[in-house]
């Protein structure tokens, strides 16, 4: 049996033992480590480092070193600062996180009248770069101070950008001046539903499914209309004048245009081959081909059926012309359609002017390359007689 004196002086030495380790390890086994930010210093403590981790890093070279190569072992710098002091990288990281801002991006708001945008603008956010900053505090381990850089770090939309994305694309104006009030009513009308509307990359604008059927329950009134080759009285007349107008703003905005058809009769309002007549079985129909949201805005001042497409600006302008390429001649026909020969017109008064058809060509011209993009016929407008009685001629021949 051991005697008492034998296991208190053990004890006495482990725990004098344990108090000199203690010493040694609080001396020797800790590193001063000094952050500052810009000129003002943020962290000033010592490091604690346990034997183990000491002794690799004397065999690395130094603590850059022992870092570098916990990083090429595929560690993240969090894990290689923590790797060299228990903690470390958690502490110091996460301190400085706090210093990181996320940036705001810049807002757009879309107003249905001029100016049509606002722009919020974007601010600017803070990050630290992690991995610079983790390398600064083991080279700083080595001797020395270690700098945090903050990094400037812009937003994801700019309000450049958000001006990019909404410059005018393209203009295009039609005059109704001399339109009845009946007319001017229904182009104002259908022009207020489609202002401020706004198409999506690759989604379609129908021109029927957007401005609704020309009913009088919804607004429209009785005006000219062209069906089978006749000017007729009809609900919605003029609408056809705004879709024309907006056919010739898409076009000229180089928008994918997926449906467009002709009236059967030339319009005065464009030259031919820029109309798109617009009916309860005809459609206008184009793609917003574009990156970006499509705008439409519209104006009716002064009699001018104005509309304005913006979006992401154009690289080059484009411009259309018209082509007329053949004029099929009028006939002169009676009051119930028959054809007169030129001879009897003297027997004859005259109702109805004719007007001659045309076939016309459409072209696309942008930078040095055009393109024809459509052909049309336009049927002509006969002359319409009415035979003169005998009565009415004699009085004719006396005067």
């Amino acid at each position: 049996m051991r005697k008492p004196y034998i296991i208190i002086g053990a004890l006495i030495l482990l725990v004098t033992i344990s108090l000199f380790m203690g010493s040694f390890y609080e001396k020797y086994f800790s590193v001063p480590l000094r952050i500052k930010y810009k000129e003002t210093l943020i962290y000033n403590e010592e490091v604690p480092l346990n034997f183990w981790r000491y002794g690799m890093k004397v065999r690395a070279g130094s603590f850059l070193a022992l870092y570098d190569k916990t990083i090429n072992e595929g560690h993240s710098p969090r894990e290689a600062l923590n790797f060299i002091s228990e903690g470390l990288g958690d502490k110091l990281l996460t301190l400085a996180d706090k210093k990181s801002t996320s940036p705001i991006n810049a807002e757009l708001v879309v107003k249905g009248e001029a100016p049509y945008f606002f722009y919020k603008k974007d601010i600017d956010g803070r990050e630290v770069n992690q991995s610079l900053f983790a390398r600064e505090i083991a080279k700083a381990l080595d001797g020395g101070t270690a700098e945090l850089v903050i990094e400037r770090k812009t937003a994801d939309v700019t309000v450049d950008m958000l001006r990019e994305r909404t410059q005018l694309r393209a203009s295009f104006s039609t005059n109704f001046a001399t339109s009845t009030l009946e007319r001017k009513s229904n182009i104002k009308l259908a022009m207020s539903i489609i202002n401020g509307q706004v198409i999506e990359p690759g989604e379609e604008f129908s021109f029927n499914k957007v401005v609704g059927p020309r009913k009088a329950e919804r607004g429209y009134k009785e005006a000219k209309i062209i069906s089978n080759g006749k000017f007729i009285e009809g609900v919605g007349g003029g609408v056809c004048q705004v879709s024309t107008t907006l056919y010739n703003a898409a076009l000229m905005s180089g928008l994918e245009i997926k449906n467009a058809i002709r009236h059967s009769l030339p319009v005065a309002y464009v030259p031919p081959s820029r109309d798109a007549m617009v009916s309860s079985a005809n459609d206008f129909v184009f793609v917003n081909n574009t990156d970006f949201s499509l705008y439409i805005f519209t104006s009716c001042a002064d009699n001018i059926a104005q509309i304005m497409l913006y979006g992401q600006g154009l690289s080059e302008k484009i411009k259309l012309e018209t082509k007329v390429i053949k004029t099929i001649p009028f006939n002169n026909v009676s009051l119930s359609g028959q054809n007169i020969c030129e001879e009897e017109l003297a027997c004859h008064k005259l109702i109805r002017a004719g007007k001659d058809g045309i076939v016309s060509e459409l072209y696309m011209l942008s930078g040095n390359i055009s393109r024809r993009i459509r052909v049309d016929r336009y049927s002509p407008q006969d002359a319409v007689w009415e035979r003169i009685e005998i009565s009415e001629l004699t009085l004719v021949d006396a005067a």
